[in-house]
């Protein structure tokens, strides 16, 4: 069964020219790698010496912890160590402190709301740039009815054939992206890559403009991609197989079935020695 999303990941204000909305992004994925696992209680004979002590230290050693009123805090429990200075090197090796500056950096960078600058045709939306997406969904607060402002975007954008470039705070730091309506029927934030951020191509990525490669070749890889077209519905049908591992795991473990869950091996295919016998097999096998 599907999940939805249960909590905004940020809380902000939709900002279009003089019209604001509290609305909430909710993160649109949930990573299964993000599983905690239990971990199994630590006692020590330390330990339990530490708990049973009034002062909560072990016998024979001194606590580094702070005295307060009658009552020695654990050095974690004490007050937190200043935060460290940030600034320069100077060639002369003397330190240039920033800290404050920086600080006001971070202040005079850091937005409040998420605002709506300009709109692009949703074709023109640059895919490699993505790095997370959030759904929009409506918050609480003073503003106009933020699912009606949710709603006129989406249908204004979508008959449109628009894309609108957003920006906001998160966390710290400044995010830019695009807002989208979705076939789910939601407005969709992508959060993208600023284009100062963005790297070239090495050499390594670029070795293949280098290559004489034959028409024939082309011909065959051509003739590989029009077997495998429209093999698959959707992405939908690829799966996060470590994730249905580790579910089946847990499963058996809760059962006590532990000793005979065996991770299944993936297949090994036989090697190739021919790029065209390897192309041409695959061809064979797509047209099954």
């Amino acid at each position: 069964m599907t999940e939805t999303v249960k909590r905004a990941s940020n809380r902000t204000t939709l900002r279009i020219g003089e019209v604001e909305a509290p609305i909430g992004l909710f993160r649109i994925d949930g990573d299964a790698r993000t599983r905690k696992w239990a971990h199994p209680p630590e006692e020590s004979e330390e330990k339990e010496a530490a708990r049973a002590s009034p002062l909560g230290t072990t016998p024979g050693k001194k606590s580094s912890g702070k005295k307060t009123g009658g009552k020695r805090l654990s050095p974690s429990k004490a007050d937190p160590p200043p935060p460290k200075p940030k600034g320069v090197m100077k060639d002369d090796g003397r330190f240039v402190d920033l800290t404050e500056h920086i600080r006001a950096v971070a202040e005079r960078t850091t937005l409040d709301c998420l605002e709506v600058v300009s709109f692009i045709s949703r074709q023109s939306v640059p895919r490699e740039r993505i790095v997370g997406a959030y759904y929009v969904g409506a918050g609480s607060g003073e503003g106009y009815s933020p699912s009606r402002i949710i709603g006129l975007l989406f249908r204004a954008m979508k008959e449109r054939g628009r894309a609108a470039v957003v920006r906001w705070g998160k966390r710290s730091r400044s995010s830019v992206g695009v807002m989208v309506p979705h076939r789910s029927g939601a407005l969709v934030v992508l959060e993208m890559a600023y284009a100062e951020h963005l790297l070239e191509p090495n050499a390594d990525c670029l070795a293949h403009q280098h290559l004489d490669i034959e028409e024939s070749q082309v011909t065959q890889a051509i003739a590989l991609i029009d077997a495998m077209a429209d093999r698959r519905d959707s992405l939908d049908d690829i799966h996060d197989h470590r994730a249905e591992l580790e579910e089946e795991l847990v499963t058996r473990a809760l059962h006590g079935e532990l000793d005979d869950f065996e991770a299944a091996a993936p297949t090994v295919e036989e090697e190739a020695t021919e790029l065209g016998t390897l192309i041409q097999q695959s061809i064979a096998t797509a047209q099954a």
